[in-house]
């Protein structure tokens, strides 16, 4: 990944992949990251259930981006468990489904869904979503 590190501390990283200028250049390819993880999943026609869980480990390196207000509950260490429960339930009409999940600070984000659909060209959405400031999902995409 790119970014600023000093000292085997990680002070900022780089995400927007573009390296025009010197500086952004030396900023290339400078955080190694190791990212291993696994999925397990039982799926029928009306019933889905899964669970993931994923590491980020950046060796010898830690994570210590400069403090500010705004950054309060970034990440700060040299590694990060993520771990997920994720489920569907559908029937003709209906639709239910979300995700549970949790990361090693021990903060939380959910996720879930209802969908009805009583004729095709007709459909009712109820959204629920709670992400902690302070979960941390180091490629985490989020709905919001």
């Amino acid at each position: 990944m790119d970014g600023t590190v000093e000292n085997d501390q990680i002070l900022s990283v780089k995400k927007d992949g573009l390296n025009w200028l010197i500086r952004d250049l030396e900023k290339r390819r400078t955080i190694p990251i190791q990212v291993y993880g696994g999925n397990m999943s039982y799926s029928t026609s009306s019933v889905h259930m899964g669970v993931t869980l994923l590491t980020h480990l950046f060796g010898k390196y830690s994570v210590e981006p400069k403090e500010y207000p705004y950054n309060l509950f970034y990440f700060r260490e040299k590694n990060n468990i993520n771990s997920s429960v994720d489920y569907m339930l559908k029937t003709k009409y209906t639709k239910l489904y979300g995700e549970f999940a949790y990361s090693g600070n021990g903060s939380f984000a959910t996720i879930h869904g209802f969908n009805f659909t009583p004729v095709s060209y007709l459909s009712f959405l109820l959204l629920y979503r709670y992400y902690d400031r302070a979960y941390q999902a180091w490629f985490g995409k989020t709905f919001s």
